[in-house]
């Protein structure tokens, strides 16, 4: 019942030297990982459609640099991919602390993802929504169909029409996020 990235996470996490104490709820801690990191990069990529930005963060672009160097001295030292991971999640959580203080702009946010690719061709979990997404294209038009249905409803206070947009979607696997920049949508 789990994706095979969440099985690829759960064994990379571990030092190759270092025995892998496999259990369910280390399973379970690795989609959660997994997942959060995906959300993370389709937030940065739904943020670029939106373009609404601030100025230019050079104390993240710092903060980005300063993670590749850590990343790539992680895994010279023995593949330290704890370390290394440590590295990506300290990027998410200052990017994440960027865009809550809506503190950067669409370089920031292009620094940000063109790393996680980077680190990704190592890693190889992040881009697992991009090798898919064509398949999706004709699906997501649907979806963006409803979502501006949706919104034309609350703008007509027509409430009970956008809760039932909302139930449609979320039966089709769409979890909406409504946000001050806009509804932002992912799939269950």
């Amino acid at each position: 019942g789990y994706h095979p990235i969440t099985i690829r996470y759960l064994l990379l996490s571990t030092h190759y030297r270092a025995p892998l104490n496999f259990t369910f709820e280390s399973l379970a801690h690795a989609k959660a990982t997994v997942d959060r990191t995906l959300d993370f990069y389709l937030r940065l990529n739904w943020m670029v459609k939106q373009g609404k930005f601030k100025g230019y963060n050079r104390i993240l672009s710092e903060k980005v640099n300063g993670a590749k160097k850590d990343f790539e001295e992680s895994l010279d030292d023995d593949l330290n991919i704890s370390a290394a991971l440590a590295s990506l999640f300290n990027l998410m959580k200052e990017t994440n602390i960027a865009i809550e203080g809506q503190n950067l702009d669409k370089k920031n946010i292009d620094e940000v993802l063109q790393t996680l690719k980077e680190f990704d061709k190592v890693l190889g979990f992040l881009g697992s929504e991009g090798k898919y997404r064509h398949k999706r294209d004709k699906e997501d038009e649907e979806i963006s169909k409803l979502i501006a249905q949706r919104d034309e409803a609350r703008r007509k206070k027509d409430f009970p029409k956008a809760d039932e947009i909302r139930k449609k979607l979320l039966e089709k696997g769409i979890i909406l996020e409504d946000t001050k920049e806009g509804v932002r949508w992912k799939r269950k």
